[in-house]
């Protein structure tokens, strides 16, 4: 007898068909490209007619305060200052507080005053065809074809909505053109939402790569996603320049500088300086603390005197006059730096007493300059610069050795206008300081040197050294304390605590210690012959320069023999 075949229930063919068509769909939707459209209003944020978003050098520009990040108004168009200084050119500078825009070429200095249609080249009054300088709704904005006079850049303009692509001159780019109808994302994903429909030969400029994606800006200012498969003819670019290339004009000497400071507090301290120079040799600039800021006006106390100047030049000394703010109580940096007319008092004040005393340059030390301030600041440098070399003065700025709390002084862009940097290498450790150590170390020495190098062209840099050091006490509770030591007086601090130092090969200086008298550590780093030989090394082995001693006075005259042996 046959057995009957089993036959498979109906019901459980049906379920089958039904998952496998369920798969099927699910690969099907999982896998097609989305079709849903996102508006380029709601995308860019855009609903005034007069606004406008900014694609700045393929970044999609957000404003925090939802402002408006350009606007159109009666044919110019704007955008923020703020935009147009943290992305494009930093060195359009605004004061808010009097409403003028100031900005630096390498030649001339440009000044706006809000709601203005005329401009200042230096001294010459010049006229543009709208107001340069709006404010709107509290932001301040800028006509963007006033700006392309000095800052090298292209833009284009779309409209509904209204949407601009800024791109810098050198900004390096990919293109490429579609090679097929293609959706242009939001995001990097088939089913992210289409914001502009693409079409074969569309042109692209490639801003990044991504994961089997590229974020491009279409030739009609939208930036989106597009798949690399859908893009042809990828090659390099880079944004042509349009202005020609700045020559920046430095004033340097055709000898190596051997700088040292004279530390004068009243005009009657002017009469120490032939004495102090005659314990040297080799010194060629001396740079007297003449003038520090007097008040928030800037305007300067003043030590200046002309016949300072006379007898240092009949020595065949320059005189570089110092600038501080460390004397400066009462005084608001920032504020001097930052308000235009503070600034402009204290730039003129500076060359005023310049040609006064007959200087040969001005030497700039602001130092423990609140980030706040860094704007006015390096303002300040580029303002002080044109006037002094159109005054045939040299100007040399004072920094601390490089590192990331110092960054702010723009080291880069001092060397565009300063002639000079002179690098202070040294307070490795603080007077302040929590822990004892050496005032300046040969590593520290030479790691302010390479850094400062990073930024700073070599024969713009002076190497400035101490004549000094501290001596350190730790009390049994651990709390420190220093006192600055001339170097002309150590040996006779070692022999009235009857120590012999002892030489460290990594410092590059001789340590000492012993016990006060009331039982605590008193610790000592050396800057001798010896020390000052290994930096002058460091200096020998860059080709520098110059280099600079703090302060005339806290040396033996010996010392002078060291520095010229190592030149």
């Amino acid at each position: 007898m046959k057995k009957k075949k089993k036959r498979i229930p109906l019901a459980l063919i049906l379920l089958l068909v039904i998952v496998l068509l369920g798969i099927v769909i699910f690969l099907v939707v999982r896998y097609r490209p989305g079709k849903e459209h996102l508006s380029l209003n709601t995308f860019f944020g855009v609903d005034g007619e007069e606004d406008g978003a900014v694609i700045a050098n393929g970044n999609l520009i957000s404003t925090d305060d939802k402002a408006p990040a350009a606007k159109l108004v009666n044919g110019t168009t704007y955008v923020r200052w703020s935009l147009l200084h943290d992305h494009l050119d930093d060195g359009w500078v605004y004061d808010a507080s009097e409403g003028i825009l100031r900005y630096a070429t390498d030649k001339n200095l440009i000044s706006v005053n809000l709601s203005d249609s005329n401009y200042m080249e230096d001294k010459n009054s010049k006229s543009w065809s709208a107001p340069i300088v709006i404010v709107s709704d509290n932001k301040t904005y800028v006509a963007l074809d006033f700006v392309k006079q000095f800052t090298d850049l292209t833009y284009t303009v779309a409209n509904q909505p209204n949407r601009l692509a800024i791109w810098t001159a050198g900004t390096a780019v990919k293109t490429g053109s579609l090679n097929g109808a293609e959706g242009i994302r939001r995001k990097a994903g088939i089913k992210s939402q289409i914001l502009e429909d693409g079409k074969s030969g569309d042109s692209l400029t490639i801003v990044q790569e991504l994961d089997g994606w590229y974020q491009v800006v279409t030739a009609d200012n939208v930036i989106g996603c597009v798949r690399k498969s859908k893009v042809s003819g990828v090659k390099d670019s880079k944004i042509e320049a349009n202005l020609p290339e700045r020559q920046y004009s430095h004033r340097i000497l055709d000898q190596k500088i051997q700088l040292a400071w004279h530390q004068v507090t009243s005009t009657a301290g002017n009469a120490s300086m032939s004495n102090l120079l005659a314990n040297t040799s080799g010194i060629n600039v001396i740079s007297p603390t003449w003038f520090s800021l007097k008040d928030n006006g800037g305007n300067l106390n003043d030590y200046g005197s002309s016949d300072y100047v006379t007898k240092a030049h009949s020595e065949n000394v320059a005189v570089w006059g110092l600038v501080s703010n460390l004397a400066s109580k009462g005084v608001d940096t920032k504020t001097v730096l930052n308000t235009t007319s503070a600034r402009d008092n204290l730039v003129n004040g500076l060359i005023a007493a310049a040609i006064r005393y007959n200087l040969d340059g001005i030497n700039v030390d602001i130092e423990s300059l609140p980030t706040e301030a860094a704007d006015g600041y390096i303002q300040f440098i580029r303002e002080l610069s044109l006037k002094a070399h159109a005054n045939n003065l040299v100007v040399s700025v004072d920094n601390y050795t490089p590192s990331a709390s110092s960054l702010h002084y723009n080291r880069a862009e001092q060397a565009n206008y300063a002639d000079y940097n002179v690098i202070m290498a040294y307070d490795e450790h603080w007077a302040t300081d929590k822990t004892a150590g050496s005032n300046s170390s040969i590593d520290y020495v030479k790691k302010a040197v390479s850094a400062t190098l990073e930024t700073t062209p070599a024969r713009q840099v002076i190497l400035a050294l101490p004549l000094y050091t501290r001596a350190w006490t730790t009390k049994s509770d651990g709390s420190v304390s220093s006192q600055a030591v001339a170097m002309k007086d150590q040996d006779a601090l070692l022999a009235q605590n009857k120590v012999v130092a002892s030489w460290n090969e990594e410092l590059g200086q001789s340590t000492a210690s012993w016990k006060d008298a009331d039982g605590n550590k008193v610790e000592i780093w050396l800057e001798n012959a010896d020390s000052i030989a290994k930096k002058m090394e460091v200096y020998r082995n860059n080709p520098l320069g110059g280099v600079a001693f703090w302060k005339l006075g806290m040396e033996p005259s010996s010392i002078w023999q060291t520095v010229s042996a190592g030149k």
